[in-house]
């Protein structure tokens, strides 16, 4: 069975970063944010009209907080997933039309949180969910490419995962592999859907301010109070052989289509803790110097493709409206217009 994102873990990694601080709690964020939301609705917590978006997909590279993002939005009665984390509901138009069919009701929206989405051809599907009427707000979760793909390595070689058998050159060419890269991050964001990119540091440092700004696009009540204990403790493989044969066991629950057991069975602790134990301090793999060049290249490429096509709400937090394309910086003092503009600076 996959674990997924070790909070404790991750936090520490920033400790280096004076912008991260502790998060304290998440808090309800919508008191100070004005004027509109997509769709022409009012910032919500005032009970009126619908949520903004029929849809929300959260997409990025493994290790960059989408399970501690899927359990904060989970808990919220406006964002629903109806069987699994994964959904990848826009895949097919009849998959996610019956996914809307199980909502509670017409002011809760579809929650995808799928890491791999952002890497599948098939995402070029969500245009013609919007072409249908749906409206799609895409998540994408960076996280600095040299950090994700060191916490890759470390992640996958304490557990026994295919890619492990490759040593460590393999797990690097992998997690080189698997990383972001301008050309796709331009790719998410001319996908049709508004999109709202997130920088790890900001996810684990400033939750509140980040749920705030979704809420505030979204047109939902505000978050209920968060802590900042870890969502997954970091932890290491109790016994590799069975380990080994749990992960086999999830790929044939997988293959059998029990995708909403599965799902039950990693978000249960005892359960997870047949299979892992709290992990005590490790040193983080070194990368070598050609890997860890091209992870920074393409790491500030893509905040270069930010910069050009998205509004910046705060430190770590950027908006691109649906029909953004490449537009030119503005001018000294002047800041951009537009949705994410007006759900900037959410917390007091």
């Amino acid at each position: 069975m996959d674990g997924d994102f070790a909070l404790r873990e991750n936090v520490a990694d920033l400790a280096a970063n004076p912008g991260a601080g502790p998060a304290g709690t998440a808090r309800s964020a919508l008191s100070g944010c004005a004027g509109n939301v997509p769709g022409g609705r009012g910032c919500a917590g005032n009970g009126v009209g619908a949520p903004a978006y029929d849809y929300v997909l959260a997409v990025g590279p493994g290790r960059s907080g989408s399970t501690f993002l899927y359990r904060l939005l989970n808990a919220h009665p406006a964002f629903e997933a109806p069987a699994i984390k994964e959904g990848h509901y826009y895949r097919s138009l009849r998959r996610f039309r019956r996914a809307r069919r199980r909502l509670s009701g017409a002011r809760a929206m579809l929650l995808d949180v799928a890491n791999t989405a952002w890497a599948d051809p098939r995402l070029g599907r969500v245009a013609e969910l919007r072409r249908r009427g749906h409206r799609v707000l895409m998540i994408v979760l960076l996280r600095r490419h040299r950090e994700r793909a060191a916490s890759v390595i470390a992640f996958r070689q304490s557990r026994v995962i295919p890619a492990a058998f490759g040593g460590r050159r393999g797990l690097e060419r992998a997690a080189l592999g698997e990383s972001l890269t301008p050309p796709a991050l331009g790719r998410l964001l001319g996908s049709g859907a508004d999109v709202l990119t997130i920088a790890f540091p900001a996810l684990v440092g400033r939750p509140g301010e980040v749920l705030g700004t979704i809420a505030c696009l979204c047109a939902t009540a505000g978050f209920a109070p968060a802590g900042t204990g870890p969502v997954n403790a970091s932890v290491r493989a109790r016994h590799r052989l069975l380990t080994g044969a749990g992960k086999l066991a999830a790929m044939m629950l997988r293959g059998l289509g029990a995708r909403r057991l599965l799902q039950a069975l990693k978000d249960c602790p005892r359960v997870m803790g047949l299979f892992f134990v709290p992990a005590g301090p490790v040193a983080r793999p070194r990368l070598s110097g050609a890997a860890a060049a091209a992870l920074d290249a393409d790491y500030e490429g893509c905040l270069a493709t930010l910069s050009a096509r998205g509004e910046r709400l705060g430190e770590g937090l950027w908006f691109t409206p649906g029909d953004a394309r490449p537009r030119p910086s503005p001018a000294a003092g002047q800041t951009p217009a537009g949705t994410g503009n007006r759900c900037r600076g959410v917390l007091p």
